[in-house]
């Protein structure tokens, strides 16, 4: 699995988690740089300086 939005230094895969029923993974991207907001935001915006991001599957 990969992060749809991908940059250097993003650190995707820095933490994971699978739930109980192991049905949902979220996977951390510590240094992800995004300003996206919300679900589907707008994955260019890479205004913001490392506030992280969370990514389900």
């Amino acid at each position: 699995m990969r992060a749809s939005h991908t940059g250097q230094g993003d650190r995707f895969g820095s933490s994971v988690s699978l739930n109980s029923d192991a049905t949902v993974l979220a996977i951390v991207s510590s240094g992800e740089k995004s300003g996206a907001k919300g679900i589907n935001g707008d994955q260019s915006n890479d205004s913001l300086n490392k506030p992280g991001a969370v990514y389900l599957f």
